[in-house]
């Protein structure tokens, strides 16, 4: 934890708006960043084999 509190330390304070403009404006940018949207599909992929295995099958 020690870590993890330094690190947040060094990080960039950008701030999540408090208006729903704002967050809304940030989700469009979203949908176009290229590292976000691998990351996010690498995500999904690895939920799917996970979610595959872990769920009972029906016999």
């Amino acid at each position: 934890m020690e870590e993890y509190l330094i690190i947040e330390r060094s990080l960039p304070r950008g701030g999540i708006p408090d208006n729903q403009s704002g967050k809304l404006d940030l989700m469009k940018h979203a949908a176009n960043d290229t590292l976000f949207m691998a990351d996010l599909i690498e995500t999904m992929h690895s939920f799917s084999t996970v979610d595959s295995e872990w769920w009972e099958h029906e016999t």
